[in-house]
């Protein structure tokens, strides 16, 4: 049975397995795809930080301005994962970069883990000291903080672990 979630505004039925997104090169409706071992973009093989290992890469995205203590995204973890120290390979970036510090937080579950900063720039650095583990059924959540940034615009955050 399908959950209603309501995601930045949208209410959409997502069944277990799936995730939203866009296939192809990015255009279009967005539309259900299955979240399992051979997704384009979820899942994939090794990353170099661990050479025998898979990954799981988990994106979110929040668009237009970020609003004051807003959940920009959460994921709840399909399977379990570890996301290493330093975040190799991960990435965050903004469309438009913000014009003052703005420090987004990573949960896992109500457990802050980690930050990710934007100083006058439209790229993230992230603050990530420790390996975290996840098991199926956690939540990792990014949020925002209690003062905006005026310019600060659709953010992307790819955090890469291994499985």
């Amino acid at each position: 049975m399908a959950l209603p979630r309501k995601i930045r505004g949208l209410r959409d039925n997502i069944p277990g397995g799936f995730v939203i997104g866009r296939t192809g090169k990015g255009k279009g409706a967005p539309t259900l795809i299955p979240f399992k071992a051979n997704s384009k973009g979820v899942l994939g093989g090794p990353t170099a930080a661990s050479a025998s290992a898979n990954q799981i890469a988990i994106e979110i995205f929040a668009a237009g301005l970020l609003a004051i203590s807003e959940t920009i995204g959460q994921i709840i973890a399909p399977v379990g994962f570890t996301l290493l120290a330093t975040l190799p390979g991960s990435y965050a970036k903004a469309r438009i970069a913000s014009t003052g510090t703005v420090v987004l937080t990573i949960y896992q579950n109500t457990t802050s883990i980690g930050t990710i900063t934007f100083t006058a720039s439209a790229t993230g650095v992230f603050s990530f000291v420790a390996d975290v583990t996840f098991v199926a059924g956690d939540f990792l959540r990014i949020t925002t903080p209690g003062a905006a940034d005026a310019t600060l615009n659709d953010v992307t955050a790819m955090l890469i672990g291994i499985m």
